[in-house]
Parts: structure tokens; C-alpha cells; sequence
């Protein structure tokens, strides 16, 4: 489901919640278990409200101040919350959508639960449609090769992502989607540029081609001529 469509105004402060190896991008779905009091307390409260809330990876360079265990990457993503289920125990299991890239501006204050001061973050591009088409298009080109060469991409993925019409929305799915890396995607998720960001990405899915051929080639002994994709 997309929200492009929707004009959902990010709030100067909002809810957030820091988890490890986990980076949400825009249009994106992600499950969550909701199980630790600090949580339950700012779900209840998001659901009462606007339900949005931050989710920003664990931020866990040298540079991080050791005084904070749970130091947040600055660039993160909002999410709205879609879905809810509650259990007796008190936990809850969630569906939230990326909403919009932010940047972390200042921890305003951890109790009851983190809360930040945040700037929402616009992508930039001066490239025309049509270069962003292209661009598009190749990478669901490449995406299609992947799994030609055995990539365990499921094939509802390919098809949804060619429903889409907004080239950045299909490139931050695919990213989200297939990208294994944390911090490839964290890189991806701080890129302003959708160009930039449809490169760098590129440079990713073809370095995971030439793995895929390798292997097929060592399994196999078939060579780029006989299956096609040289």
C-alpha cells in the first residue's frame, strides 16, 4: 500500500525507538514485537495520537559516546503504525509503513521513552523524469537477473515493485527488500540523491551478480554464453 498519496505532516518531535540492524525506509513495511514497558507506554500514546514514531538503527561506531548504549544513527525514518494486535500479556505485535527520511537533531528526553527533535529530510534530484525511468527500469533489470542466477528473490517482489510508478519509491523497496547490509543501507538510507542513490545501489546488485555467476560457474561449469547473461 502506498501513502504517496497522502500528505502526512511530520511533527517537530516525535516518539523514537532504537533498535539494532534494523533500517526502515520510506514506503516500506516492517513487523515489529512490541515487548518492553518503555515501548508499550510510547505505543499506546502513538496510538492515541497521530501514530508515528522513529525508528533509528543502533548506532554503534567508535565515535559514539559510550556514556549512551543506545546512541541512535542520526538519519532514521518515520513509520506509521498500520496494524495493530494486542495480547493479554501486554505485548503487541505491529505493521508499520515508512512515512519519511529524518534526521535526529537532539534527544529531548528518555523517559518515559526517547523522544527527539527531528528535521525531515527531502530527497534532491534536478535529473528529469524520464533519466529517473531509466534508472528505473535497469534496476528492475537487474533485479530480474538476480534470480535468473538463483537469488532467492521471491517472485511477488518483482511484480509488486513493477506495479510502482514513483521511480525513488522502487528503488527504497528494493533496498529495503534485498539489500543484506546494514550499513550499505544506512549509507543508502542518508543519500539525498535519488541518482546517486540508484548508483550506488547498482554498484551493490552488479557485484551480486558476478558472486551469482561465480557460483553458478563452479557448481556448474556454465559460463556467461550459456546462460545468456553476459
Amino acid at each position: 500500500m502506498s501513502i504517496a498519496n497522502f500528505q502526512i505532516k511530520i511533527p517537530a518531535i516525535l516518539p523514537v525507538m532504537t533498535l539494532s540492524d534494523a533500517v526502515l525506509f520510506p514506503q516500506a513495511i516492517m513487523p515489529l514485537h512490541i515487548f518492553e514497558l518503555r515501548y508499550r507506554a510510547m505505543l499506546q500514546d502513538v496510538l492515541n495520537h497521530d501514530r508515528l514514531f522513529a525508528i533509528a538503527t543502533l548506532d554503534q561506531s567508535e565515535s559514539t559516546d559510550l556514556a549512551d548504549k543506545e546512541a541512535p544513527h542520526p538519519i532514521a525514518c518515520v513509520g506509521i503504525v498500520r496494524a495493530c494486535v494486542a495480547d493479554s500479556n501486554g505485548t503487541s505485535n505491529l505493521v508499520i509503513q515508512g512515512v519519511a527520511r529524518i534526521q535526529l537533531e537532539q534527544v529531548l528526553s528518555e523517559s518515559p521513552y526517547r523522544k527527539a527533535l527531528v528535521q525531515q529530510i527531502k530527497s534532491e534530484d534536478a535529473n528529469p523524469q524520464e533519466k529517473l525511468k531509466e534508472l528505473q527500469a535497469n534496476l528492475l533489470s537487474l533485479i530480474s537477473v538476480q534470480r535468473k542466477l538463483g537469488a532467492k528473490i521471491p517472485q511477488d517482489v518483482i511484480q509488486f515493485l513493477a506495479t510502482l510508478t514513483k521511480p525513488e519509491d522502487v528503488l527504497d523497496l528494493a533496498i529495503h527488500s534485498l539489500c543484506p547490509s546494514t550499513e550499505l543501507r544506512l549509507k543508502l538510507l542518508e543519500t539525498r540523491g535519488i541518482v546517486a542513490r540508484f548508483h550506488q545501489f547498482f554498484d551493490f546488485m552488479n557485484l551480486e551478480i558476478k558472486r551469482l555467476k561465480m557460483d553458478l560457474y563452479l557448481r556448474r561449469g556454465i559460463s556467461d554464453d550459456q546462460i545468456g547473461l553476459n
